[in-house]
C-alpha cells in the first residue's frame, strides 16, 4: 500500500499543477502566467496596429483574411478585428459604411463592459465621419455646380463685353463718318 500510495502522490501533485492551466513553466521552480492575447480587445488594436507597415497588397491580402475569418465565424474578435480594420487602416481599404454595419450587428450581452464602451464609441465615431463625408460630397457637388456656372457667367461677361466694344467701334465710326 506504501508504493501506491507514493505512486498516486506525485500522479496527484502533476494533476494539480495541470488544473492551473493558467500557470507556465518557465525554469525549474518558477511559474508564470500565460498571457491568451486572443480573444481580447487590445489584440485586436495590436493587429491593427501592425497592419499600419503594410504594403498595399499585403493590407488588401490582410483584409481578404479577415473578411474570410469573419465569413467562417461571426464571433465579436472576428467582427471586430474586421471592423477596425475597416473603419481606421488604411486609405486602401477604408470602408466605414461596412464598418458601422459590422459593429450595429455586435450583440452587447456577451461582450464585457470595456469592449461594449468600445462599440459605442467607434459607433459614434463612424456616424459623425459618415455624417460629415455625405456632407462633403453635397458641398462637393455644389461647388462644381457653382465652378460651372462661374464659367458660364464669364462666358456671358466676355461676351456681352465684345458687343460692347463692337457697339463703340460701330458709333466711333458713324461719329466720324458723320462729322467729315
Amino acid at each position: 500500500m506504501n508504493r501506491i500510495g507514493l505512486a498516486v502522490i506525485p500522479l496527484l501533485f502533476i494533476l494539480a499543477l495541470t488544473g492551473c492551466s493558467g500557470l507556465q513553466q518557465v525554469s525549474g521552480y518558477e511559474l508564470v502566467p500565460v498571457i491568451d492575447r486572443g480573444s481580447d480587445i487590445s489584440s485586436c488594436l495590436e493587429e491593427l496596429h501592425e497592419s499600419r507597415d503594410l504594403t498595399p497588397g499585403q493590407l488588401k491580402t490582410l483584409l481578404a483574411s479577415r473578411e474570410h475569418d469573419f465569413q467562417y465565424n461571426p464571433s465579436f474578435n472576428n467582427r471586430m478585428n474586421l471592423a477596425l480594420l475597416l473603419a481606421a487602416g488604411d486609405k486602401e481599404i477604408q470602408n466605414q459604411v461596412r464598418a458601422l454595419e459590422l459593429l450595429e450587428g455586435i450583440d452587447p450581452m456577451p461582450a464585457s463592459t470595456s469592449e461594449q464602451e468600445l462599440v459605442i464609441i467607434l459607433k459614434q465615431f463612424l456616424e459623425a465621419q459618415i455624417e460629415i463625408s455625405s456632407k462633403n460630397d453635397v458641398l462637393s457637388r455644389q461647388l462644381s455646380e457653382q465652378d460651372k456656372q462661374i464659367g458660364e457667367l464669364k462666358q456671358q461677361l466676355k461676351e456681352l463685353t465684345t458687343i460692347e466694344q463692337n457697339i463703340q467701334h460701330r458709333d466711333k465710326a458713324i461719329e466720324g463718318g458723320d462729322g467729315q
